[in-house]
């Protein structure tokens, strides 16, 4: 049973993660538009979009270690969703990208955006470790903080 809610609580940490960057990534757009998220008449990201990335991915990753520590009350459920993040975005920034040679219009949904944005090599491989560095900060640090007292006193006592 120890080892389900362990494993419940990492896709529970997840999804959350994965939720609220999605959510916060979309209104963030939807507020900034297209011309201030993308340099001029192209989709390659802004230096602004990429200081709005960089806050939202971190917040985010925070809060699904945040989650997944509350809810498993264990350290390692949150290294092992540090790990999954680690190797999900591995596979993201290995993933192939088709290059946009046509210009950007004026206007872009946020799902064009999505799709057609370019980013710097550099984020895609910082991708992952961001989100790991995020979830270990919550879980590890933050986690056993704002989590029911008493944590410690009872695994301290477990033979788990």
């Amino acid at each position: 049973m120890h080892t389900l809610k362990a494993v419940g609580s990492v896709v529970l940490g997840y999804l959350v993660l994965a939720i609220l960057l999605a959510v916060a990534l979309t209104a963030a757009y939807l507020a900034m538009g297209a011309d201030r998220a993308f340099r001029p008449a192209s989709y390659e990201v802004s230096p602004l979009w990429l200081l709005v990335w960089f806050i939202i991915s971190l917040a985010a990753a925070v809060v699904g270690g945040v989650v997944c520590r509350v809810t498993s009350r264990s350290p390692r459920a949150v290294i092992s969703l540090g790990i999954v993040v680690l190797a999900l975005g591995v596979l993201s920034a290995l993933a192939p990208r088709p290059e946009n040679t046509e210009p950007r219009s004026a206007e872009v949904s946020s799902v064009d955006a999505m799709m057609k944005a370019e980013q710097p090599p550099a984020v895609l491989w910082s991708t992952p470790v961001i989100g790991m560095a995020g979830v270990l900060l919550g879980g590890l640090l933050l986690g056993p903080l704002l989590g029911p007292r008493g944590t410690q006193a009872q695994h301290a006592g477990s033979t788990h």
